[in-house]
């Protein structure tokens, strides 16, 4: 599990490693996820505004 502490900005990688992965800010910078295929972000950000809005 990635985890953000909003003080520091902190990121545990103990699950794996982010080399080489994208940032993807969702819900106003309340969610962030990271994809290997940038090009799939504008994709991902529809999806979830499609998934939040039910």
């Amino acid at each position: 599990m990635v985890s953000l502490k909003s003080n520091n900005s902190t990121i545990d990688t103990s699950c794996g490693s982010l080399r080489g992965k994208y940032p993807v800010v969702l819900d106003g910078g309340k969610t962030t996820i990271y994809i290997a295929d940038k090009s799939r972000e504008a994709e991902i950000i529809e999806r979830y505004k499609a998934r939040t809005k039910r």
